[in-house]
């Protein structure tokens, strides 16, 4: 109850520890959060997990067991040694000077080095150990990474196959990413704009300028989720476009099923994912090109119907001529 008037709201409250700042009615029907989460889970709305959670008790581990390894080689480069104080002189020995005075002739047991553990055998057993629960938990592998050298004497098939496995995972988490936190905020702005909008705005849009009505945001939206993550994929792309535009565009012109506005907009596809942000410089616009190409089409087939009525009238103008001089 905000206004006393004895009836439930929705309200939006701010609070830090016990203090409440700030209180207003909720206008938006819904709890205006988005969370984003790379693996779902049923249980948790509000927090969901995260790859801090996921990683967080082998990263722990790890933490700790390099700490023990740094203590261990500090040791055991800076050695302790047992000093006898009766049999040799301790100022000398602590000053680092070129000969030490001796009390007793028994010289191997004044000084004795401390014991020192030696790393353990299966200490980097256990890093790999980690490690290989790390990139099976979060699909970021060194194979795909460049990192690992046994990669090296394996074929580029192999390595290929690889890439594509661990970026599935990937390409998961940046699709539960797109269709969770992102694809709800973007259907709340969509909201927004048609309760609040009530005069045409104007935007810019790959370097055109739109004028969009509030008749325009009236209805439902589709949100189309494009996840291309990862270089491998990136590069299947670009082969794909290379063998369309070489191999297909060309006999699809051929028999009528492509047209050169369909081979500018791959042209134009693969000049982006090759890393070009303006492929427009380098090629038309494709519906121009299209359209370019129906008139030249219509102009080509009205030429060839004038030639072909003016075929027929010469043929039935000659065939008139045959039968005058035949009845003539």
């Amino acid at each position: 109850m905000i206004n006393g008037d004895g009836l439930l709201e929705d309200a939006i409250v701010t609070v830090v520890g016990d203090e409440m700042l700030r209180l207003q009615e909720n206008p938006f029907g819904r709890v205006p959060i988005f969370t984003l989460s790379p693996i779902r889970d049923p249980f948790r709305v509000l927090a969901p997990l995260s790859l801090s959670e996921i990683v967080g008790e082998v990263q722990s581990l790890k933490t700790a067991l390099l700490r023990q390894l740094l203590i261990n080689t500090v040791h055991t480069n800076n050695m302790r040694f047992f000093i006898d104080e009766t049999a040799i002189d301790n100022k000398d020995l602590l000053e680092n000077r070129q000969y030490i005075k001796c009390r007793t002739g028994n010289i191997s047991q004044a000084v004795v080095p401390f014991p020192q553990q030696t790393l353990a055998p299966w200490t980097m057993n256990l890093f790999e150990f980690l490690e290989g629960a790390l990139e099976q938990w979060t699909g970021r592998t060194r194979y795909n990474q460049g990192t690992d050298s046994k990669s090296l004497n394996k074929t580029a098939t192999g390595i290929n196959l690889l890439q594509q496995a661990s970026e599935q995972r990937i390409d998961y988490i940046v699709r539960v990413f797109a269709e969770t936190g992102v694809g709800e905020m973007l259907r709340f702005l969509v909201e927004l704009n048609q309760r609040y909008i009530d005069q045409p705005q104007v935007i810019r849009l790959e370097n055109q300028i739109l004028q969009i009505s509030p008749d325009d945001l009236q209805g439902e939206f589709d949100i189309d989720v494009n996840t291309e993550a990862g270089v491998g994929k990136r590069k299947q792309t670009i082969e794909s476009l290379q063998y369309y535009l070489g191999m297909l565009a060309g006999t699809g012109m051929q028999i009528g099923a492509v047209t050169p506005g369909e081979w500018a907009k791959a042209a134009q596809k693969l000049l982006q994912e090759s890393g070009i942000r303006d492929p427009q410089s380098y090629v038309l616009d494709p519906e121009i090109i299209k359209q370019q190409f129906f008139m030249n089409l219509n102009q080509q087939m009205q030429t060839n119907d004038l030639q072909a009525q003016q075929q027929m009238m010469e043929a039935m103008y000659k065939n008139d001529r045959r039968e005058f001089n035949k009845t003539g």
